[in-house]
C-alpha cells in the first residue's frame, strides 16, 4: 500500500474492487471471530481452523500486489494473477463453511447454502477462464510454414504500425 501512496504503482478500477472484496471479507471474518470471544475450551484443530481464515486472506491480498521493483499497472498484474486469487477465494469459501459449521455450531439455511455454493462456483469458473484479447500476440519472426509445398522456404511476418499484417515469403 505504501508503494501506491508513493506513486510507484498505478491503481486501476479492477484492482480497487478486488482489494475492497478482500477488505470486506476481513471485516466480516473479524465480526465472526467476535462471536467466539466467550468460548473457553479450544482444541488444537479448532484453533488451526480459526487461523486458516486470516492466512487465506493474507495470501489473497499478497497475490494482488506485484513484487518490489515492478512498475506495471496493477490491473494488468491482477489479470495475470487471477487464477491464484480466485483459487484462494474459493478456498476461503470452503473455510467459511467449515468455520460456521464446526466453530459456530450452526446449521445452514437453504438461502445461505445456495449463495455460498453459487459464489464458490463463480470463483472456480473465474479461476479456470483464460484471458481473451482483441490484440493478437506477435509471433516469432521466423515461423515454420504449415503448407507442404513451401517447406523449403521460410515464412516471415512483418507487422506495420498495428494496422494490418503482411506475410512475405522469402
Amino acid at each position: 500500500m505504501t508503494r501506491v501512496l508513493r506513486g510507484e504503482l498505478t491503481v486501476g478500477r479492477l484492482h480497487a474492487v478486488w482489494m475492497l472484496i478482500v477488505l470486506q471479507l476481513q471485516i466480516q471474518m473479524a465480526w465472526g471471530f467476535w462471536n467466539l470471544h466467550l468460548r473457553e475450551a479450544w482444541s488444537y484443530p479448532e484453533f488451526m481452523l480459526l487461523l486458516a481464515g486470516p492466512v487465506l486472506l493474507y495470501l489473497s491480498a499478497a497475490v494482488l500486489f506485484p513484487a518490489i521493483g515492478t512498475v506495471q499497472p496493477l490491473d494488468d498484474h491482477v489479470i495475470r494473477r487471477r487464477r491464484p486469487f480466485f483459487v484462494l477465494m474459493a478456498a476461503f469459501m470452503v473455510y467459511s463453511v467449515l468455520f460456521t459449521w464446526l466453530l459456530m455450531g450452526r446449521d445452514f439455511p437453504l438461502v445461505t447454502t445456495s449463495v455460498r455454493t453459487l459464489v464458490f462456483a463463480a470463483f472456480i469458473i473465474l479461476a479456470c477462464t483464460t484471458r481473451r484479447s482483441t490484440r493478437q500476440r506477435p509471433r516469432s519472426t521466423f515461423a515454420p510454414s504449415s503448407s507442404p509445398r513451401s517447406s523449403s522456404c521460410v515464412t516471415r511476418r512483418v507487422e506495420i504500425r498495428k494496422t494490418f499484417t503482411v506475410s512475405e515469403v522469402e
